[in-house]
């Protein structure tokens, strides 16, 4: 799995010998037990981080709720996902975005995962309120598992923290929004889409990925595709990193100059 860190392939015990990496490997062993235990407790932690480098977070906290009035705020235009152009120029800070989906009764109770394709760059998400997921990576496909009874019958509000646009705000890609359900069929997330500009932040501040969250996950990749292979008789493991840097070509004589 290419542009992925050496962690992901490392096994727990080896990992843990190393300095800095009890916390997470400890949140991902909750996470292989408890996956919405573990992902709760990332938004708390990802929640108190905002509140230390972002004034306004405290004050933002309602516009995950259900029940806020967001008609004030703008639409984002149907075509292609992104803010206006007048409002992406230039931008490099948080954006609240928002919509509703109707679901039956059966589609609420078969409701499994919501998708959103990608998105520039860092995401907190909320059904309902309620925290699902959050990613660090440009290109990364977020799909989200849903924790039961987070889906109702009727109206349901998806809210989308996103940050670190740089002028690409705000999905990347809009064929597969949409609510996922048990047999595999989808609710379309079509919208409308609001949104609300908020704080500026500094080009130092990032978003610590949850340490299940590949290409930057610990041990997972481990877990999944080197640890079915132990009893194979698997002696060595050769590790390469590539290097971007640029070779600079030297001319050459011809080699058969007289």
């Amino acid at each position: 799995m290419g542009g992925t860190r050496i962690e992901s392939w490392m096994s727990a015990s080896a990992l843990g010998k190393l300095p800095g990496f009890g916390p997470g490997l400890t949140a991902v062993a909750t996470y292989g037990r408890d996956p919405a235990a573990a992902i709760a407790a990332d938004g708390v932690r990802r929640e108190r981080m905002w509140e230390r480098v972002d004034p306004a977070a405290v004050a933002e906290r309602p516009f995950r709720a259900a029940a806020f009035d967001d008609r004030r705020w703008s639409i984002v235009p149907a075509d292609d996902g992104q803010l206006s152009a007048a409002d992406r120029a230039g931008i490099a800070g948080t954006v609240w975005l928002r919509t509703t989906v109707d679901l039956t009764p059966e589609q609420a109770a078969a409701g499994r995962h919501i998708q959103l394709g990608p998105i520039g760059r860092f995401d907190e998400t909320y059904v309902n309120g309620r925290y699902v997921g959050g990613g660090s990576i440009d290109w990364a496909w977020r799909n989200y598992d849903l924790p039961a009874s987070v889906l109702q019958a009727g109206r349901n509000v998806v809210a989308i923290r996103a940050v670190k646009a740089n002028g690409r705000m705000a999905f990347t890609n809009v064929s597969n929004r949409a609510i996922g359900l048990a047999d595999g069929a989808v609710v379309p997330l079509s919208g409308p889409w609001r949104y609300r500009i908020g704080t500026p932040v500094k080009d130092d501040v990032r978003v610590a990925p949850a340490p299940w969250e590949v290409p930057n996950s610990l041990t997972t990749l481990y877990n999944g595709m080197i640890a079915p292979l132990s009893g194979y008789g698997v002696k060595l493991a050769a590790w390469y990193q590539g290097n971007r840097t640029p070779v600079k070509r030297v001319p050459t004589a011809p080699c058969c100059a007289p």
